[in-house]
């Protein structure tokens, strides 16, 4: 099927980018101001949306008083992560499935939030954001002259073009996307399953 682009509109009119803030642990608690919180940083992020436990993180005492439109600096359900300084051959967009009311994220992070009347969902965002085409794109623009790694800025989140479809071929690109997913997490568990076996029949031999 041959999708329609109906238009490309620049992010910064369909959503904000939120970029973490320098956080600072204080020991007082008699402030109403702080907060025990978790700061995810990004390769606890990347854990975190990949299902693994981060009890090992210890919390911390920080000051919100400090920080900007406080309640932004909580991951939502919805949310687009993706690192200051992108990873040539890393992965550099991560989704968040769920709430994360104990969690806040710091400065070496950016946080992609759409408006309440954007036109497009935030999964089509993050289906678009990383596929490979748009994570080429995102390095080329990261990537100065003089620089000597990978740096992203609001500017270049804000100003990125992303291609609307008209409302059918969204929704069946959505599909498909959903079906791949679907699929992707039944052969990791099957392939899980199966490693198992073959460690079972290992243990077995070894005796």
């Amino acid at each position: 099927m041959e999708y329609k682009v109906d238009k490309y509109e620049i992010y910064k009119n369909i959503g904000e980018v939120i970029r973490g803030p320098r956080l600072n642990s204080v020991k007082q608690t008699n402030n109403s101001n702080i907060e025990k919180v978790k700061i995810l940083n990004w390769p606890n992020l990347k854990k975190l949306c990949e299902g693994q436990s981060l009890d090992d993180i210890e919390s911390s005492l920080i000051d919100m008083s400090r920080k900007n439109k406080k309640s932004d600096m909580y991951l939502k359900k919805g949310d687009i992560v993706i690192p200051v300084f992108p990873n040539e051959n890393g992965k550099n967009v991560i989704y968040i499935e769920g709430d994360f009311n104990n969690y806040i994220y710091g400065e070496l992070v950016f946080v992609l939030r759409l408006n309440e009347n954007s036109p497009i969902s935030s999964k089509y965002l993050y289906m678009i954001l990383s596929s490979e085409s748009f994570i080429k794109k995102i390095l080329e623009l990261s990537k100065g002259e003089s620089a000597l790694r990978y740096r992203l800025t609001n500017e270049i989140l804000d100003n990125l073009m992303i291609p609307i479809l008209d409302d059918e071929s969204m929704k069946i690109l959505l599909d498909d996307y959903t079906k791949i997913k679907q699929l992707e997490k039944e052969i990791k568990q099957r392939n899980k399953d199966f490693n198992n076996k073959i460690e079972q029949i290992n243990n077995v031999y070894t005796k």
